[in-house]
């Protein structure tokens, strides 16, 4: 199994770099996050970004990461781009917290309305 993995790893990475699309290099961003290169998936999921502005799983996953590192204005810009930001609880809740960290609090509770 863990052969079959790194096997599936490799054809996604090879994948991205020949036939790039928006959920090809989300895969391989998500890979690389896995395996601890966040600057090479933050690069991978901007490149899906630039693909397709509208590329959900990158958006949210890069929303993620640059909340994470406390770039609130970005992964707000990025949750709110983001189509279904209304229907995800995750990424409600992750808007709301950019919101709070931005000392935004009316906007913070307009994404639970």
């Amino acid at each position: 199994a863990g052969k079959d993995t790194a096997m599936q790893r490799k054809c996604v990475a090879n994948l991205a770099r020949v036939a790039p699309n928006p959920k090809i290099l989300t895969a391989h961003a998500n890979e690389l996050q896995k395996e601890g290169q966040k600057p090479e998936a933050i690069e991978a999921f901007e490149q899906a970004i630039a693909l397709d502005p509208f590329h959900e799983p990158a958006l949210l996953r890069l929303a993620e990461l640059r909340r994470a590192e406390g770039q609130f204005p970005q992964a707000l810009a990025l949750y709110e781009r983001a189509p279904s930001v209304r229907q995800s609880t995750a990424a409600l809740d992750g808007a709301a917290t950019c919101c709070r960290k931005l000392n935004r609090p009316a906007d913070a509770l307009k994404h639970y309305e």
